[in-house]
């Protein structure tokens, strides 16, 4: 089908036994990239052959099952285009910059820093192509590799993807809620965003907290006197009186909230009463903004 549309591709050789991989490895040259056709993800059902050598071990390796042999590319770095397609048209999303480690996505940053507007074009187009040719609905992703101005294609999702999770908070509509939109024939929400939205794959383990800053306490102190300088003098302020109008009130469900399960019936830990609120306190109440729903947002 990429070939039909026009799309750039790796070079590739079907391989349905040992003597199509010594013919593939032939006409691509080494190194070849071989995977298994269905059932491969996360660098699981590939390897990569290096000299002739190979060739046996990871026909065996993979099971003997159908595969594709593929060019080995040396590309710059690795972007992803999510699109959507409803009823009321096709909504595209920044393109993305994702980063590997083992076969698996650790890293992706939107929009990819630097993308020239000849590579972002030929993917928008190559996006569009596809979805226009399977008459799709729903979210797709489609993997590349970039060299220079020209973008390859790698994989195809027809799904939600991995490397669109950050749109959850750092566009105006996620792909989650664009794929329900898109399936049901609700109208399509805005795939914009503001700023510069990253995602982080922690995998087995989250990474180490950074240590904490104890806080301050109310002493004052005063840095030695440079000579020439006038010293600096750094001092925590303890924080102001308590106003019993500005202090909020406790709740009988904010009292029970705050008591361990069981012990409901302990005397409430906060004895403020309730304050008295000024027409001032309700009017301002009333003229307060409403919040958006879904403008999670973070740069």
């Amino acid at each position: 089908m990429f070939e039909r549309l026009g799309i750039a591709t790796p070079g590739f050789a079907p391989v349905d036994g040992i003597d199509d991989l010594r013919g593939a490895v032939e006409a691509l040259g080494l190194p070849v990239v071989l995977k298994t056709r269905r059932g491969g993800y996360d660098g699981k059902g590939q390897a990569v052959l290096h000299t002739d050598a190979d060739l046996g071990a990871a026909w065996e390796s993979l099971g003997g099952v159908p595969l594709l042999a593929e060019e080995h590319v040396a590309f710059e770095r690795e972007l992803s285009i999510l699109a959507v397609a409803g009823a009321d048209g096709t909504a595209i999303y920044p393109i993305v910059e994702n980063t590997h480690a083992e076969g698996i996505l650790r890293r992706s940053v939107a929009p990819a820093p630097d993308l020239s507007e000849v590579a972002a074009a030929r993917a928008e187009r190559a996006v569009r192509g596809i979805l226009k040719e399977l008459d799709y609905r729903g979210v797709i992703a489609l993997e590349l590799f970039q060299v220079g101005n020209d973008v390859l294609a790698n994989e195809m999702a027809p799904r939600v993807h991995n490397s669109g999770h950050w749109t959850i908070e750092g566009a105006t509509t996620s792909q989650f809620e664009n794929h329900v939109r898109a399936v049901v024939g609700l109208p399509l929400g805005s795939t914009d965003m503001s700023g510069t939205a990253g995602m982080v794959n922690c995998v087995g383990s989250m990474p180490a907290p950074r240590p904490s800053t104890p806080l301050r306490t109310r002493t004052s102190t005063t840095t030695a006197r440079p000579r020439g300088r006038i010293a600096s003098s750094v001092t925590s302020r303890s924080p102001p009186p308590t106003d019993r109008r500005s202090t909020p009130a406790c709740t009988d469900s904010t009292r029970r909230s705050n008591q361990p399960r069981g012990d409901q019936d302990l005397a409430p830990i906060c004895s403020n009463p309730r304050p008295r609120r000024t027409r001032r306190a309700r009017r301002a109440r009333r003229t307060l903004p409403s919040c958006p729903r879904n403008l999670n947002v973070f740069t």
